[in-house]
């Protein structure tokens, strides 16, 4: 088989999977929905609420959130959170440094001289580094943009011939642009493990061409396919975290077009060595991140909100998830608008082997086997894991109940709360009824009716039952940041954790 029939087929199937992931995002995220609306509650008789005589009237206070926390408990996770967050960082990139200089060695043991141009394998380091640290895709372009420039410049500067960096910029460009495509929230698990099912089916179709026997055809479907259902299994049993595989999906993909530029065995085999490299020193140098994790106990946050708004939904979940989750796990009860913002190995493997609804929520003996594996460990790179809950419409109040008083933080996400909104009063109700005050932070936007906001807390208050322990407060002050920043909300959680 000739290399370009090789080449094609590597790009087809890339072009598939991209073409793809969509769809199946599409279907998952309407079988969510669906499945939310199954098994609906039936209305009960309720005695109506009667509210306390006298105690103190709840005031809300719109502050600003703070730079950094308040009090000095709240800074030890804070700093903690920035300190996990730039070693993870720099590992990565010390990796990624070490991988590049396998491909520059390929190049300069083909040319046998030493120019800077190899300071273009640099590239898919600062795509590693970007991915890992930083947690909007506008800013990763951004910063993306900025390295592509200093990367151009410096080989500008060197003088090297126009044509041969045109050349390099064709090189770097696909790849990019395909892990650019697919490296927002929604895609950038499935996308990959669309790819690696389409290289095993291309690897037994290849096998056909050059004259295979059915036998071996079978063999090569069934070991790869093989091989693919043992990701979820090792991810589950944490030797590796969701960001470790996002990141290797990475290097995969410029290995690859590494070895297809050239078509040279030469190249292919540097490429496949870049690989071992970056594998090898993540893996001996990770666990150092996870060892310093366990020494510190984790603070669990458990994210509430008004269901609808998906683009705000998966803008929070990643800008908080990708700082939280240094400090402790994240605990969310799934909905169509955020299924696949935390769409992880086992969840896709589950959609598609059309087992999906198993991971619902079925009745309480169920929710109590989850909760009692419940995932508070530490991955390899001392990130924890986003714990998601499916839920019918019979049991997401149970479930919401019993992670109440698992979560150390609580953050409600009130953005477009309004009169149609009764499952979050619901939320609310038990909020001001059992946690102390301080321990769970409000937010908002422009799309907020405050005023209905206002008179439901007000009436949620009044109404709690007389033994509750925030009836008795004397001064009940209830913050409610508007819109704050990601890294400020942050901080108002550190503080919030300390007092939960």
């Amino acid at each position: 088989m000739s290399k370009d029939l090789f080449n094609g087929l590597i790009v087809w199937i890339v072009c598939i999977a991209v073409i793809l992931a969509p769809v199946y995002m599409f279907l998952i995220r309407r079988r969510v929905g669906r499945y939310m609306r199954q098994r609906v509650r039936r209305s009960a008789t309720t005695m109506p609420a009667v509210e306390r005589q006298g105690g103190a009237p709840l005031q809300l206070a719109n502050e600003a959130a703070p730079r950094t926390p308040i009090s000095d408990a709240g800074r030890v996770p804070f700093e903690r959170m920035r300190n996990v967050r730039r070693s993870a960082a720099a590992i990565y990139f010390l990796a990624g440094v070490a991988a590049a200089s396998v491909l520059a060695a390929g190049e300069y043991a083909a040319d046998s001289k030493w120019r800077p141009l190899m300071v273009i394998y640099l590239w898919p380091a600062v795509l590693t580094v970007s991915t890992a640290a930083v947690p909007s895709l506008r800013k990763r372009a951004l910063v993306l943009g900025v390295a592509f420039l200093a990367l151009f410049g410096t080989l500008a500067a060197a003088r090297v011939d126009g044509a041969v960096i045109g050349d390099f910029i064709r090189f770097l460009l696909p790849p990019t642009m395909l892990l650019l495509l697919v490296g927002n929230r929604a895609l950038r698990t499935l996308a990959p493990v669309l790819v690696l099912i389409g290289l095993v089916v291309a690897g037994a179709l290849l096998v056909f061409l050059v004259g295979g026997s059915y036998g071996s055809v079978f063999a090569v479907l069934v070991s790869g396919l093989l091989s693919l259902a043992l990701l979820p299994w090792a991810y589950e049993r944490k030797y590796f975290s969701e960001l470790s595989f996002q990141l290797a999906f990475i290097w995969v993909v410029f290995a690859a077009a590494y070895g297809m530029k050239y078509e040279t065995a030469h190249f292919w085999r540097y490429g496949a060595a870049s690989l071992a490299v970056y594998a090898g020193l993540t893996r001996l140098m990770l666990p150092v991140l996870r060892r310093a994790a366990r020494k510190h106990r984790p603070a669990s946050l458990l994210v509430l909100r008004v269901f609808g708004s998906a683009g705000r939904s998966t803008r929070l979940l990643e800008h908080i998830g990708m700082r939280w989750r240094t400090v402790g796990p994240i605990h969310l009860i799934a909905g169509a608008d955020t299924a696949i913002t935390n769409l992880d190995l086992s969840e896709v493997f589950r959609f598609l082997t059309f087992r999906f609804r198993s991971e619902y929520v079925k009745d309480a003996a169920d929710l109590e086997r989850r909760l009692e594996k419940l995932d508070c460990a530490p991955d390899p790179d001392g990130r924890y894991r986003v714990n998601d809950f499916f839920c019918f419409d019979d049991t997401w109040k149970a479930t919401f109940t019993a992670l109440l008083h698992r979560s150390d933080v609580i953050l409600l996400d009130l953005s477009g709360f309004g009169p149609k909104n009764a499952g979050v009063a619901f939320e609310l109700g038990h909020l001001l009824g059992s946690r102390p005050l301080g321990s769970f932070v409000l937010i908002t936007d422009r799309k907020t009716d405050i005023d209905y906001l206002g008179a439901t807390l007000t009436r949620i208050w009044r109404q709690l039952d007389p033994s509750a322990p925030n009836a008795a407060l004397e001064h009940p002050v209830l913050r409610v940041l508007r819109d704050p920043p990601a890294r400020r909300l942050v901080a108002a959680l550190c503080d919030a954790a300390v007092a939960g």
